[in-house]
């Protein structure tokens, strides 16, 4: 059986897709990898020096300068589109990203820099780790674009002989124990429109916990259209609409959304509850 795209879903049996998910064991793999990392064995002064000169002679491209010699700094992230990764968020949020009129101002602790820090890097080492072993079978950062709305990059794409897979990795805090299935935003940005965009029938959780001893949970999952769909309908057709007709949606944030939104400061909703809150306040003293 072979799923290289969503049509071939169509194709197979439920004991053919089971077959091939079960098959894939990602983690396994980033398990193994891990531990070739921890047991790795040093360089005598002779196999040092072979190392260096074989090094010398192989012209390969940095991946900070692409070979100029240059410092690069990492590029910003792209302005004018939805992203993936927050695509469940706010419509009013999701309007203003594609607008690009206003900066997004963070509104985050700044201890949260060093949380973020860890998770960028267990996500750099896992890709690391699957490149190592699949090769160029594994395309890290492949990137996505669904019309001139959505843009993004994916963790990972894994085109095997048998199938071709979406990799989505997590790191994750105290949410982790009582992980059960893949968080519903995650399937938004990873089933909803990674797999959309690339015609992929088979997407790869993997959830990596980042507190000791850092285990990894993994959830396999078919294509389903109607996670896409489902987007189009709550987000992607008001967001379109707001641009269509020049005017912003009515935010839709949750309380907790609406705290760290990067666009509260601009925000109609935002500004007048607080305006509310502050006329109370003066008018009770």
């Amino acid at each position: 059986m072979i799923l290289h795209s969503t049509d071939d879903i169509k194709n197979a049996s439920d004991r053919e897709l089971k077959e091939v998910t079960e098959s894939l064991d990602l983690r396994a793999r980033v398990l193994a990898g891990l531990k070739r990392r921890a047991s790795e064995v040093g360089l005598t002064k002779a196999e040092y020096l072979a190392r260096i000169e074989a090094d010398a002679a192989e012209e390969r491209d940095c991946h900070h300068c692409r070979g100029t010699g240059k410092h690069r700094r990492k590029p910003p992230r792209s302005v004018g589109v939805i992203h993936p990764s927050s695509a469940d968020s706010c419509v009013l949020r999701l309007y203003y990203d594609v607008t690009g009129e206003y900066a997004p101002k963070p509104q985050f602790k700044p201890p949260l820099v060093f949380t973020f820090a860890i998770g960028h890097a267990m996500h750099d080492l896992t890709q690391a780790i699957l490149s190592e072993d699949f090769g160029d079978a594994f395309e890290p950062e492949k990137r996505i674009e669904i019309g001139t709305l959505i843009a993004g990059n994916t963790d990972g794409l894994l085109t095997l002989p048998s199938v071709r897979v979406v990799v989505e990795i997590k790191s994750m805090g105290s949410e982790f124990e009582g992980l059960k299935e893949p968080k519903p935003d995650h399937r938004i940005q990873a089933t909803g429109l990674y797999a959309t965009a690339l015609d992929a029938p088979v997407i790869v959780y993997l959830y990596i916990s980042k507190q000791w001893p850092h285990d990894i949970k993994e959830y396999v999952e078919v294509y389903d259209p109607s996670v896409f769909r489902r987007w189009v309908r709550t987000k992607g057709e008001r967001v379109q609409e707001a641009l269509d007709n020049d005017e912003p949606p009515i935010a839709d944030a949750t309380p907790a959304e609406c705290a760290e939104c990067p666009y509260g400061y601009v925000c109609p909703q935002r500004i007048k509850k607080s305006a509310g809150k502050a006329f109370t306040v003066q008018g009770g003293r």
